[in-house]
Order: C-alpha cells, then sequence, then structure tokens
C-alpha cells in the first residue's frame, strides 16, 4: 500500500475489567502511524518506534523459524491493524536451512536467514501494516548478520 499505515491501534484491555467493558475502552491513536506497509528501514524505522513511543504503546516482537510461522505473525498484525517486530535468530536461521545440513562456518545459518528475511521482504507488502526484521540480538562481528544485512542492500 502506497498510504502510511492507518495506525488503528486497538488499545490495551486490563485482565481485571470484563471484556464488553474493554471493548468500549478501545482508543484511536492521537495521530496515524508515519510510515507505509511493508518491510521498514532507517528513517521509516526510527519514525515508527517514536510514534509507538508518543502512542503509548509496545510493537510485539515475535522470533520464527519457518515461513508458515512468520506468515501467521503477519496474519495475526494484519487483523489487529498492528506494526509488529519479527526476528530471526541464528539457530531459527539454522533451523530453516535444513536441521541435516551442517553449519560449518555458520553456512546453514546465513542461508536461512537470507531465506527468511527475502521471504518476509517478499510478502510483508501484502498485510498492510509495517514491519520491522529484527536480527535477534544478532553480534556485529557475526558473519550471518552482515551477510543478512548485505542481502537486502
Amino acid at each position: 500500500s502506497e498510504a502510511a499505515h492507518p495506525g488503528r491501534w486497538a488499545g490495551r484491555k486490563s485482565k481485571a475489567e470484563p471484556a464488553a467493558v474493554a471493548e468500549e475502552k478501545k482508543t484511536e491513536p492521537s495521530t496515524a502511524c508515519p510510515v507505509k506497509s511493508g518491510v521498514v528501514v532507517g528513517d521509516d524505522l526510527l519514525a515508527l518506534f517514536k510514534w509507538a513511543k508518543e502512542q503509548s504503546f509496545a510493537i510485539p516482537a515475535v522470533n520464527y523459524v519457518a515461513s508458515s510461522s512468520v506468515n501467521a505473525v503477519l496474519e495475526s498484525a494484519a487483523k489487529s491493524e498492528n506494526p509488529v517486530i519479527v526476528q530471526v535468530s541464528q539457530g531459527g536461521g539454522a533451523f530453516y536451512c535444513g536441521k541435516g545440513i551442517k553449519d560449518d562456518g555458520y553456512k546453514a545459518t546465513i542461508a536461512g536467514s537470507i531465506a527468511l528475511a527475502k521471504h518476509v521482504r517478499a510478502v510483508a507488502p501484502m498485510y498492510d501494516v509495517p514491519v520491522v526484521i529484527h536480527s535477534d540480538h544478532c553480534a556485529k562481528n557475526w558473519y550471518a548478520c552482515t551477510s543478512m544485512v548485505r542481502s537486502s542492500e
């Protein structure tokens, strides 16, 4: 979608309140989300985090290890009309490549992480919400992180 995400944050429900009362208390953000749908990077990422802070809500971050799990996360974000952070870890990347593949020199981790990130980049715009790809605490000196970033340039 070329238009900025509408930013229809549903608000938070108190566990102590009945669902009907909580439904009535849903609030709209005071300003629309300033970024477009799809994978968010750079200045748009900073704008998204600033907007979430101003609106007093956190963006959930979910680890994934397969295209089916990330699709479920993206579908949930779309249904709730909220941005989401999807995270791929070293183990997640290796798992996606295939547990039968030896991870010598992190080759399986690198290949799996890149493949997962490319999958998210390909499908995220179809879910009509801002999506952040996070390398899940990836150390800067770890080659897989550098490879994942370079593959997206």
